[in-house]
């Protein structure tokens, strides 16, 4: 059985070529969104604003005789629970693979408004049609509307 051991929301990650050592940089646990005007902007309408962000996480498994074909699938989640973004990457775990390590990334942040966001990861079964939640990462995110 494939475990996830941990997952996080951040600005970057990168790994060191010569060392395979994964660097993140900037974990987002709080984010502030400034937004020009309250004109024409419909509540529950998504603001993508231009704050680059990855989904990067790691998961374990014992039994590494064969490879694994999975789909790692990120869903965001409003503080009205929402869902204003998805996000879906397969992933292989080869053979002789214990760790595998994921980064799903995105150029833009999107937001309704302030509140608890959430970042669901789910991790297909070996039939990739059911998925398994293995993570939940709650960000609070202000929004602030300048007039």
């Amino acid at each position: 059985m494939i475990q996830h051991i941990w997952s996080v929301v951040s600005r970057e990650s990168k790994i060191d070529a010569e060392t395979n050592v994964l660097s993140i940089n900037d974990i987002y646990e709080e984010i502030t969104i400034d937004v020009d005007s309250a004109e024409n902007i419909p509540k529950g309408q998504v603001l993508a604003t231009p704050l680059p962000f990855e989904v990067t996480s790691t998961f374990y498994r014992e039994d590494v005789s064969e490879e694994e074909n999975r789909i790692l699938k990120i869903t965001v989640f409003d503080p009205e629970k929402n869902e204003i973004g998805k996000f879906e990457n397969p992933v292989v775990f080869e053979k002789n693979m214990a760790r595998l390590r994921t980064r799903i990334k995105s150029p833009v942040f999107g937001a309704t408004d302030s509140g608890l966001y959430k970042f669901k990861v789910f991790l297909s079964n070996r039939d990739q049609r059911t998925y398994r939640e293995v993570a939940e990462i709650p960000i609070t995110v202000k929004v602030n509307i300048h007039a």
